[in-house]
């Protein structure tokens, strides 16, 4: 007995060692969108989309006629769910791919688009009107998988319930259900769904090609689904209804219905997590092990608020991402679209929002019910396509037609990234503006201190302006992000006075040459008191002047600036940047100051898990023609563990580092990424401590400047505790990358 106990618990341990082990790439810090690109002569919403193993790619849509083309009376809303197949040849950068010049056609090959709808989709009576809807579409060993739901399709009081599931293994050309019918459609009532009472929206966690997994998160055995539970409050804490589920690919295959036809047989198949809130890297990777897993939904529990609407995986990144976008043409007023994008390490978090921008006045549409697709991302991962729709004529700010399909790039990077708060008065200049402190929105507030923001605004005279002082070590191409609040102008109660009402807008200059004037949203929304713009800038080495000014003809009055956030892109699709070339350097209208030289002569190394570190120490060196103390960090980072180098300051240098606002050292560095971090008292354990992360360039020396109010909690245990500067007791330099690690450090001097 002993002994099966003791090969149960090795293979646990060699389960649980496995899935802690898989590289799961370097967290995404900052993103970008970019314009969006209309693919003319399609029509509908909901541009759900599946990656087939033949390459092409299989849209599925709601409300309209498709990418087939517009037809007459294609646009009723008693007609769900066309199916249209692109070929292998479509790109979304050109939208004209599709057509073939030899006859003016899409070349599109419907999979019995007309049988589809007419068999599945049309007004069901039980007994108000429900209409059947799709809400996604996945290939899994070339069987095509489709979710879908009942809607009452009542504008500002949608309801999408009794979520269903069907597939079809001969390309769409018939659909079998769950309880074993072919071309049958279920009843709009929770006993005849697929899913749990309070499902609504099901969506497929999506792999590669053909369902095609690399061997992470067992999705090589397992699909996955996730889905907020209507019954709950997902938006903002205390609100968590956000589950996960799974079911073995085995059973899908097999996809076994009972005699009496009611589906259990598969429906007991699904497996909920149970786990509860995925809040740190540590949690997730417990959420792994099978005894979190269970077929009993009525231990199922919800893993956290900030998931968003569908998840792909991107395997060169080898990050799990979410997109969702908030907006409602159809109400009054109408919700101006924001589109929010977060990534995780497991399908299951923990989650972390890197953006959430308002996109109306930038798409100069209102972007809604987003989807990323699996095929269309760049082969180093950094540039990801999102499927979106526009609103109809009737209902848009312009009065034009956007209903249709839309690809909003995404750029992405995991450099280090920089923030400049506006109230930063070392590096920020106001002229004419004055301190302003607003609320943020209740689903937004438990992320900020006292539930405010505070910046700089009152753009009410021309030359009002609001200057950045950025500083880059190395010349390129940033995505810049900056958030800011605004109010509408004026207000709007119909289409006519929504039509009339001005976006703001506010001009920006970057090295003191103007750029473009930015169109900004109008961020007092509901689900937002504040928003932010992604623009993409050419920075050169050291100081970059950042301003946003009102220009004559700019409506900047309600603007407020609160932050400003930047770093380098490093991917091979090139950024649409809103300014042209690298412009001439600045002087910096700020002043800095040389600093302190820190003393530090007592160093120690530690590590875990079979890392190794040292740490060699060289005394009055010269470099550049100047003497300094420099320390030399190398060894070894194995997966899953820790190495750093810990330096105890002398009094004099811990009494100037307990009241600095800032510090800087310089590097020759390897290419990779490292963290310093300042533990106190209070923070006793490695991964609580206040860190920042910062990057190399293999063979270059880099200046990094750490300010005091940039460095946050590492906090993976969960413990959280306030940053208490008088009680820093040292300094640590730690290695992030796998792998071999070899950083020099010199003058290192407090501000």
């Amino acid at each position: 007995m002993k002994k099966i106990i003791l090969i149960i618990f090795n293979l646990i341990f060699i389960f649980t060692v496995n899935i802690m082990a898989q590289d799961r790439g370097r967290p995404i810090t900052l993103i970008g969108f970019g314009m969006p690109i209309n693919v003319p002569g399609s029509q509908g919403d909901t541009w759900a989309s599946a990656w087939s193993a033949d390459d092409s790619v299989i849209f599925m849509n709601n409300d309209g006629a498709g990418i087939i083309g517009a037809i007459p009376d294609s646009h009723n809303y008693l007609a769900h769910a066309y199916i249209n197949q692109v070929p292998l040849s479509f790109n979304p950068e050109n939208p004209a791919s599709l057509t073939n010049q030899r006859d003016g056609r899409r070349i599109i090959h419907p999979l019995n688009r007309n049988d589809f709808t007419a068999k599945y989709f049309g007004k069901f009576q039980n007994p108000q009107p429900w209409y059947p809807y799709s809400s996604d579409i996945y290939e899994v060993d070339d069987v095509l998988y489709c979710n879908f739901v009942y809607s009452n399709q009542i504008p500002g009081n949608w309801g999408f319930l009794y979520s269903n599931f069907m597939r079809s293994t001969d390309g769409g050309r018939t659909w079998q259900n769950h309880k074993g019918q072919i071309d049958t459609r279920t009843d709009a009532n929770w006993g005849d769904a697929f899913f749990p009472e309070g499902w609504e929206l099901p969506m497929f966690v999506k792999y590669g090609k053909g369902g095609s997994a690399p061997n992470v998160d067992r999705a090589q055995e397992y699909i996955y689904f996730i889905c907020h539970n209507w019954k709950e409050n997902y938006n903002y804490p205390g609100g968590t209804g956000v589950y996960i589920a799974r079911i073995k690919r085995s059973d899908l295959r097999d996809w076994k219905t009972t005699p009496d036809g009611n589906g259990d047989n598969v429906r007991r198949k699904i497996e909920y997590l149970s786990f509860g809130l995925i809040n740190t890297l540590a949690d997730a990777r417990s959420a792994a092990n099978n005894r979190h897993w269970t077929t009993d939904y009525s231990r199922a529990k919800p893993m956290g608020n900030n998931i968003n609407y569908n998840i792909i995986y991107n395997e060169s990144l080898r990050r799990y991402f979410s997109i969702l976008g908030n907006s409602d043409s159809f109400t009054e007023p109408k919700t101006e679209s924001a589109v929010k994008m977060s990534e995780a390490p497991y399908p299951w978090g923990p989650w972390t929002e890197i953006i959430n921008e308002h996109m109306q006045a930038k798409a100069d549409d209102n972007l809604w019910v987003n989807y990323i697709t699996q095929k269309y991302i760049s082969a180093d991962g950094y540039k990801m396509w999102i499927a979106a729709c526009g609103a109809q004529a009737h209902n848009s700010h312009t009065g034009r037609d956007g209903y249709f399909l839309k690809f909003l790039p995404a750029f992405l990077t995991s450099e280090l990234v920089q923030t400049i708060n506006a109230t930063d008065n070392t590096r920020v200049a106001a002229n004419g503006l004055t301190r302003q402190t607003h609320r943020e929105h209740e689903w937004e507030a438990w992320k900020f201190q006292g539930g405010v923001s505070t910046g700089y605004g009152g753009f009410t005279q021309d030359g009002n302006s609001l200057t950045f002082n950025a500083n880059v070590s190395v010349e390129g191409d940033y995505i810049v992000n900056f958030r800011y609040r605004t109010i509408g102008v004026p207000p709007w109660i119909n289409i006519q006075s929504y039509r009339r009402a001005s976006f703001p807008t506010i001009s920006l200059y970057v090295n003191n040459n103007k750029a473009k004037q930015l169109r900004l949203g109008r961020s007092i929304q509901t689900y937002s008191e504040w928003t932010e713009m992604s623009i993409f800038l050419r920075l050169n080495a050291g100081n970059n002047i950042v301003t946003f000014q009102r220009d004559k003809g700019d409506l900047s009055d309600s603007v407020v600036i609160s932050r400003l956030k930047y770093a380098r892109y490093t991917g091979s699709s090139p950024l649409p940047l809103d300014n042209v070339g690298v412009q001439p350097a600045a002087i910096s209208q700020l002043t800095a100051t040389v600093g302190t030289q820190a003393i530090i002569s007592n160093w120690n190394t530690n590590q875990s898990n079979g890392s190794s570190i040292n740490l060699r120490t060289t005394n009055n060196e010269n470099i550049g023609g100047e003497r300094f103390t420099s320390w030399i960090i190398t060894g070894n980072l194995a997966p899953d563990s820790y190495a750093l180098a810990v330096g105890i300051p002398d009094s004099v240098t811990l009494s100037s580092m307990r009241t600095m606002t800032s510090f800087s050292f310089t590097v020759l560095g390897d290419g990779k990424k490292y963290l310093v971090a300042l533990p106190t008292r209070e923070t006793n354990q490695i991964s609580d401590h206040y860190l920042l992360v910062f990057s190399t360039v293999a063979g270059e020396i880099t200046t990094v400047t750490i300010y005091v109010d940039d460095l946050v909690q590492g906090g993976h245990t969960g413990r959280r505790v306030a940053f208490n500067q008088s009680n820093i007791q040292q300094i640590q330099f730690q290695p992030i990358d796998q792998g071999s690690f070899n950083l020099k450090v010199w003058n290192l001097r407090l501000h």
